[in-house]
C-alpha cells in the first residue's frame, strides 16, 4: 500500500519564488487506500496537492470532488485579488 512520505516532496524541482498573479501551479498526486474499518470493499482514491511556490504547502483530500472544490475556490478567490476585491 502507498502512503505519501517526506522524501516524495524533495525531488529537486525548481520552484518559483514569488507568487504570480493569474497563475498557479500544484503537484498532483493519486494514490488508492484500504479502509481499515471496511476491508472488504474497494481500496479508495486519495489526492493530494502540493503548491510549487511553496513545497510545503499540501492539501489532502479524501474525494476527487473534494479536491476540485479546493481548486474552484483557489480560482475564484485568485479573480477576486486580481480584480482588487
Amino acid at each position: 500500500m502507498f502512503s505519501p512520505c517526506q522524501a516524495c516532496f524533495n525531488w529537486g524541482y525548481p520552484m518559483q519564488k514569488e507568487k504570480v498573479v493569474g497563475y498557479q501551479s500544484f503537484m498532483l498526486r493519486c494514490w488508492q487506500e484500504q479502509s481499515a474499518a471496511a476491508p472488504q470493499q474497494r481500496p479508495g482514491w486519495r489526492f493530494m496537492l502540493q503548491d510549487v511556490s511553496a513545497p510545503q504547502d499540501l492539501h489532502v483530500f479524501a474525494t476527487f470532488e473534494q479536491m476540485v472544490a479546493f481548486l474552484r475556490q483557489n480560482i475564484i478567490e485568485e479573480v477576486k485579488e486580481a480584480e482588487g476585491g
